[in-house]
């Protein structure tokens, strides 16, 4: 008898200590993961579920790097083909909440579509009429004031504009504002922020304007200043090609940021001032045509579209991924300069 007393009381205590866990869990996972930008929380509205699945999108990933490369892929499409069907007049606002503390580190990716107050797409205008009344009204004062302050100054450039601060605590602010010709470039920059060694993402937002201006937010730990700075200026130097090796390989994180800039220039170059061979057959065609002038260049026209046909850039795409290993020699030799061997 007191012996199935004191099973009975294990029980209990288990089942005690059980939902116990459960409730720290929970406000565990609360805490870490609902907290919008500058620790200001992320109120949520009431609306039809009929509303949500329309205009909203969650997923849920594992905290590596190709699970979150995977996962924001998909997303990209998702929000793609909602771009297509809502057009301009809807903001595109995603967030991303990290949990980092417990021993599985996952990451929430919330992507939704706002649509705008108003907007003529004229410089200097109101940046209220820029945004979404949800964006104004859940942002604070500041945080309002540094997104207007980084658009302005986009306003006036052709290239990325970016701003790196320290926030206490060995965490740093990331904020970039460019017009880009892609829906989302956040699966690029989680590339160029891990190939600093040591940094972690906390925490990510973007928020797409009405005058075409996307505004990037990043939360990194880890890293130092002058290294996320460099990573930030390599973004509005990497060219949207989807289809081409280079963009698959860097995906990939085979290659980084500046290997696609290197890769990409030897691709072009290659393409526009690789001679033609000169075959036998041809020369002899061309001493024929010597003395008709039209005939001579239809001919050496043909030569060069044959040449181009062959010479494609799915071709030179198709060199780059057979012989990666080769290429990434030669960057490496590029990147040391000259030297008195090389010389």
């Amino acid at each position: 008898f007191p012996k199935f007393l004191f099973v009975q009381a294990l029980y209990y205590v288990f089942i005690f200590s059980l939902l116990l866990y459960l409730v720290f869990y929970y406000l565990y996972f609360f805490f870490f993961f609902f907290q919008a930008e500058d620790g200001i929380r992320d109120a949520q509205e009431s609306r039809g579920l009929g509303d949500v699945y329309k205009r909203q999108a969650f997923y849920i990933c594992e905290g590596s790097y190709f699970s979150q490369m995977h996962t924001v892929q998909l997303m990209e499409q998702w929000l793609t083909q909602k771009n297509k069907d809502l057009g301009a007049t809807h903001a595109i606002s995603i967030r991303s909440y990290h949990s980092q503390e417990i021993s599985s580190p996952c990451i929430l990716l919330v992507a939704e579509f706002c649509p705008f107050i108003e907007s003529s797409g004229t410089k200097g205008e109101d940046f209220r009429n820029l945004t979404t009344e949800k964006f104004m009204r859940l942002r604070p004062k500041e945080t309002r004031e540094r997104y207007e302050s980084i658009v302005r100054k986009m306003e006036d450039s052709i290239k990325p504009v970016y701003t790196v601060n320290s926030i206490g605590d060995g965490l740093l602010a990331l904020k970039m504002c460019f017009i880009p010709d892609r829906v989302s470039y956040m699966a690029p920059l989680i590339t160029l922020i891990n190939s600093i060694s040591g940094a972690v993402v906390c925490k990510k937002f973007c928020e797409t304007m009405s005058n075409g201006m996307h505004v990037y937010t990043y939360y990194v730990r880890g890293a130092q200043i002058n290294e996320l700075v460099q990573a930030a200026g390599l973004i509005g130097m990497l060219p949207n090609y989807p289809k081409r090796a280079t963009t698959k390989l860097y995906n990939s994180n085979v290659i980084d940021a500046n290997e696609v800039i290197y890769y990409n220039t030897l691709i072009h170059f290659a393409f526009f001032f690789t001679p033609p061979s000169r075959s036998e057959d041809f020369s002899e065609l061309a001493r024929e045509l010597r003395h008709k002038e039209m005939a001579g260049r239809r001919l050496v026209n043909l030569r060069k579209e044959m040449f181009q046909s062959i010479m494609s850039m799915d071709f030179i795409s198709k060199v780059v991924i057979e012989h990666i290993d080769l290429l990434k020699l030669i960057f490496k030799d590029f990147m040391a300069g000259p030297t008195p061997d090389s010389c």
